[in-house]
């Protein structure tokens, strides 16, 4: 138990997403990427109130590319660093 009653917990997600292709030919390789998520909660009666900081490090990993060339290829990049705050009351 912690502060007043209250419950916490953490976590963190270490995520590696290897070299990859990125079409079926096999013409285009996409580089490796890690991104490291962290998270808590603190809970107490029927609320909860919860943070995670997704990316930490800001990392611009390339999910995919669309229809890759040198001049005219569409890349999405990895979500940059995000916080994401939430407070929730269970009835």
């Amino acid at each position: 138990m912690g502060p007043m009653d209250s419950r916490g917990r953490a976590n963190v997600t270490l995520t590696y997403l290897g070299e990859r292709k990125a079409d079926l030919a096999g013409t285009t390789s996409m580089p490796a990427f890690t991104t490291l998520d962290l998270g808590m909660s603190l809970a107490r009666g029927s609320w909860t109130l919860a943070a995670q900081l997704a990316n930490v490090g800001n990392e611009r990993g390339i999910m995919s590319i669309t229809n890759p060339s040198p001049t005219s290829g569409q890349y999405y990049l990895q979500r940059p660093r995000t916080l994401n705050v939430t407070l929730r009351y269970d009835y």
